[in-house]
């Protein structure tokens, strides 16, 4: 645990990240979560006013449909692409 007194140095000396020469956020948010629990919630919607649970599977099928409307738009691999929407799980 961190103290609050202690320096800088202290703080950093020896802390190493432990990540992998590649590292696949969407992979980490989403579709490993659908393999151990996909019915496991991943967002709770309060947009329409009522509640709406969405769980790993649902967020992953609509995340495979934003994927398929830039592919037939001729997005591929490596394009950057800026999204803006709503709020909202569903637009």
């Amino acid at each position: 645990m961190l103290k609050r007194d202690q320096s800088w140095a202290q703080l950093t000396d020896g802390f190493k990240w432990d990540l992998p020469p590649q590292l696949n956020m969407a992979a980490q948010a989403c579709d490993d979560w659908v393999k151990s629990d996909p019915t496991r919630t991943a967002i709770i919607d309060l947009t329409a006013g009522a509640r709406r649970d969405i769980d790993f599977a649902t967020l992953q099928a609509l995340s495979a449909q934003v994927q398929a409307a830039l592919v037939a738009r001729g997005v591929g691999a490596g394009d950057r692409v800026g999204v803006l929407l709503s709020q909202s799980v569903l637009c």
